[in-house]
Formats: structure tokens, C-alpha cells, sequence
């Protein structure tokens, strides 16, 4: 049973890091980005990544116009599965 919750939420979790993927890709296509699925995408993964946009982080985008919020929320997903995995392994 604990190894399909595990597989669950790893899967979850992979599924939401390609849709950030997918929206970083799309913010370089303008016309793309605009289209009802590239506003859909964004709406989903916008929340998310902008608890990575304040502070030092929000002062480089802006002064650089390079956001690195995409790839800060790639790692915290990556770095959070494994602890939850972890755990999870280690209760069962």
C-alpha cells in the first residue's frame, strides 16, 4: 500500500514539474504563451512559482530580465519528493 502512495505522489509531482517545464518554454513564444492552453498552463503553475519571486530573487529578475523562479521550483520539487519518499520508505 505505502508503495502506491509513493508512486502517486512521485508521479503527481513529476506531471506538475513537466507543466512548469512546459510553461518556461512557452514564456519565449509570445503567441504561444498567450493561447488559451499557455494562459491555462500559467494559471497552474503560477501560484507556485511565484513564492520564488521576492527578495534578491525579484531584484536579479529585474534587473537581468533572466528569471531563474522555474528552475527554484524544479529543485524544491525534486529535493521534497526525495524527503517524502524517504520518509515514507522509512515508515512502512
Amino acid at each position: 500500500m505505502i508503495f502506491k502512495i509513493i508512486f502517486g505522489i512521485d508521479w503527481i509531482l513529476w506531471i506538475y514539474s513537466i507543466i512548469i517545464v512546459i510553461d518556461a518554454i512557452l514564456s519565449w513564444v509570445p503567441i504561444l504563451a498567450q493561447s488559451f492552453v499557455g494562459r491555462l498552463i500559467h494559471a497552474i503553475v503560477e501560484p507556485y512559482l511565484s513564492l520564488f519571486r521576492v527578495g534578491p530573487i525579484a531584484k536579479f529578475t529585474m534587473s537581468t530580465g533572466v528569471d531563474f523562479s522555474s528552475m527554484i521550483g524544479l529543485f524544491v520539487i525534486y529535493i521534497a519528493q526525495k524527503l517524502i519518499t524517504d520518509i515514507l520508505l522509512r515508515l512502512s
